[in-house]
């Protein structure tokens, strides 16, 4: 058995696809919607987020979404430290969609912090509003924050490495493409960077993000490239679950709602 693990920000979590599959959105009763959102979107977002459309076109067994909206990637890695997913398989395709370097993370009251709103902490802060203080010029911080992601990055290939599972990395943004490279290989296209959709058809009404079909358009996007690319990255096994995130949103590849042992995902 195979498991496909995907790690990034909201846009692997999906965000975006809400439930206009299930009832129309009216943006004049937005807290309705939002509301609603809720209590479905969990479920909605893992069968049609991307790791979803990867793992039937790859032919994944199991599918592990740890896309969490608004996280840095530093926060990304103390959530995956805080409670390790306890993942059977030995055969591990890890694909790290890397967020933008200019979100820094840190622990806020006792907790893992907020980065999306990067006045909520003193570290979030420190590279933007410390920088004269530090004597930082504008070329060194956008050098710094790519180091931070690129050392953030080692981590999570190490932790794969050590186990046997396969790593690959993409990026979404970031200052300095080389030094990527230089460090960690070549990254795969993240189909998330300078995306364009169809503001009217692949856009989601109430979210700067993609719709249903946004998201099943960039997937294929990734998807040819893998066709060309990365024949090794295919399993062709019968995929038959999907889970997602830290918490207990488990559902099998029909979207029926199951129960699993605990850590387990």
């Amino acid at each position: 058995m195979a498991t496909l693990i995907t790690m990034g920000c909201s846009f692997i979590q999906g965000v975006g696809i809400w439930y206009e599959d299930i009832e129309p959105i009216n943006l004049e009763n937005r807290e309705y919607h939002q509301k609603k959102y809720l209590e479905y979107h969990h479920k909605v977002q893992l069968q049609n987020c991307i790791g979803s459309h990867l793992q039937k076109e790859l032919g994944y067994e199991t599918f592990c979404n740890f896309g969490v909206s608004g996280t840095s990637l530093s926060n990304q890695l103390r959530l995956w430290y805080q409670e390790p997913p306890i993942i059977s398989d030995n055969d591990v395709l890890f694909l790290l969609f890397v967020t933008y370097p200019i979100r820094i993370g840190n622990y806020l009251n006792g907790k893992i912090g907020d980065v999306v709103n990067l006045e909520n902490s003193f570290l979030a802060n420190y590279p933007y509003f410390h920088n004269e203080e530090e004597g930082r010029d504008e070329m060194n911080l956008k050098l710094d924050l790519d180091l931070e992601t690129i050392f953030n990055i080692k981590i999570i290939k190490d932790y794969c490495e050590s186990r046997g599972w396969k790593f690959e990395y993409g990026l979404i943004d970031c200052f300095y493409e080389d030094l990527y490279t230089a460090e960690l290989g070549p990254p795969f296209p993240n189909p998330f960077r300078n995306y364009i959709l169809d503001l009217k058809t692949e856009q989601c009404k109430i979210s700067p993000h993609p719709n249903k079909l946004g998201y099943l358009k960039l997937s294929n996007n990734l998807i040819e490239w893998i066709r060309e690319n990365k024949k090794d990255w295919y399993r062709k096994e019968v995929p038959k679950y999907r889970y997602s995130s830290w918490k207990s949103y488990n559902y099998t590849i029909n979207g029926d709602k199951i129960e699993l042992e605990k850590n387990r995902f």
